[in-house]
């Protein structure tokens, strides 16, 4: 009895630490069980930023043996798995799918929250958008010269947006001091752009890149928005 105990310890602490070597990639591309190896075989590549553990790289499959767009890898080491997360996430793979990777350990702590879900006491919103504000939103397609927006996080924490332009060079939009903790990210369709603080998201859209909505989160490190970005 004592060495089975023994033994289940052993086991808990392997797994334990193997969730801080591991990470969880999200939208790769969703391929029949026939094109898996092809599948595996362009991914490895790109995940192997460095050492593998154990297990290396699995990409989950449904019951009908196609993948289901998510895939897990273990490295040796915790420090390698944290330096993943970052060079993954947003990593653009092909022009359907831009990598969202998560360490494995955050997101046990997601699947594992048993506390009722409130979303009128976690979100607070800061700017409330009206019928022409929410048109206005999308606005930046109409661009005259086709130009797309992107985003850049200097070193003292500033962000700065920009129209990306090849031709005569990228223009500043805007540019605010302390504007993130980390990093920043833009929604699914491009509407709005998250920044990344200490205690939470804030969720900023508009022409003028007014604050919408705050979701407090300690030391969030993953975001998601839905296709429909609701």
């Amino acid at each position: 009895m004592v060495e089975s105990r023994s033994l289940e310890r052993e086991r808990q602490n392997r797994q334990k630490a193997a969730l801080g070597r591991s990470i969880v990639v999200l939208n790769i591309p969703k391929v029949e069980e026939a094109k898996y190896e092809k599948l595996l075989k362009f991914l490895s590549p790109r995940l192997e930023v460095g050492e593998l553990g154990e297990k290396g790289i699995a990409i989950q499959k449904d019951e009908n043996g196609r993948t289901t767009g998510i895939a897990f890898v273990e490295y040796k080491k915790p420090e390698t798995a944290m330096r993943a997360s970052k060079l993954l996430d947003g990593f653009r793979l092909d022009a359907s799918h831009t990598l969202s990777v998560i360490l494995l350990a955050e997101a046990e702590k997601i699947m594992n929250t048993t506390e009722t879900f409130d979303e009128s006491s976690l979100v607070e919103k800061e700017y409330e958008l009206d019928a022409e504000a929410q048109r206005s939103l999308p606005e930046w397609l109409d661009d005259k010269r086709s130009r797309e927006q992107f985003a850049v996080v200097q070193e003292n924490n500033a962000v700065e947006v920009f129209w990306f332009d090849s031709v005569v060079g990228s223009e500043r939009i805007l540019a605010k001091e302390y504007w993130t903790d980390s990093k920043a990210m833009w929604s699914t369709r491009g509407n709005y752009l998250a920044t990344f603080h200490d205690k939470g998201i804030a969720v900023w859209g508009g022409p003028e890149f007014k604050k919408l909505k705050r979701f407090p989160h300690e030391n969030v490190s993953y975001a998601q928005f839905s296709k429909q970005e609701k």
